[in-house]
């Protein structure tokens, strides 16, 4: 008796282990529910969406895409469409929140729906500028490209069809990632160095494209910009 009650304590030992992440979003002031809440002041008809796994997905959540040298962990989610027997495309969805705040959270509505569609959606981790300044957000989604290249064939991911997507300051972000391949600069995290951080396909979301037009002056004179960028000077 003894010794079945002590397998089924492993068992589940074992499996609490595995259940637990290291992750935590690190910014929670800019949600769904938070933005919510502001915009039905002035839109009472809005209503918000929230995340809710679709039948025909799988989700693998908090996955560990790069350690840093501080062993802080960066995560993405994956949403897989079931039952596919090719590889298909791949969206890697950035978030938005000013580069200082939101998280990957929420982008998971749209990570679902579009692996609901038959595409492997990919919502992603990357450091806020209170972390770390630019351009270590676009180091980190590079290194996070060349994470799913890696994985390719355990997702059923076609490594040529890869596509960044992101709204708002993600959406700058994903413009960043497309307009930056193969330049060293924007790519410094060792891993996994022997696949490309190319992105195929841009799509951007009411995200800004360039600091220097006289239209985008509110953004780069504004906190949020100047915390990721540093102060603006002519």
């Amino acid at each position: 008796m003894i010794k079945y009650i002590l397998v089924l304590l492993m068992l589940i030992s074992g499996g609490w282990c595995m259940a637990q992440s290291n992750y935590f979003p690190r910014d929670t002031t800019y949600t769904i529910r938070s933005a919510y809440k502001h915009i039905k002041e002035r839109h009472p008809q809005v209503k918000p969406v929230f995340a809710k796994l679709p039948r025909s997905v799988t989700a693998h959540e908090n996955l560990v895409y790069g350690k840093l040298s501080n062993g802080r962990e960066l995560h993405l989610d994956i949403f897989q469409p079931k039952g596919k027997k090719k590889p298909v495309p791949s969206v890697l969805i950035i978030h938005g929140g000013g580069w200082i705040s939101g998280s990957k959270e929420n982008m998971l509505p749209m990570a679902q729906a579009l692996a609901k569609k038959g595409y492997v959606a990919v919502t992603v981790e990357y450091r806020l500028g209170g972390e770390a300044p630019y351009p270590a957000g676009v180091h980190d989604l590079k290194a996070a490209i060349r994470w799913l290249r890696t994985h390719a064939t355990t997702f059923g991911i076609d490594p040529e069809k890869i596509a960044a997507y992101g709204c708002s300051a993600g959406a700058h972000l994903a413009s960043l990632l497309g307009t930056t391949n193969e330049l060293e600069l924007y790519d410094e995290h060792p891993w996994n160095k022997n696949y490309s951080a190319s992105v195929q396909a841009i799509l951007n979301m009411d995200g800004i494209v360039s600091f220097i037009h006289p239209e985008a002056e509110p953004e780069w004179t504004g906190r949020s910009a100047n915390t990721w960028l540093g102060s603006y000077k002519e």
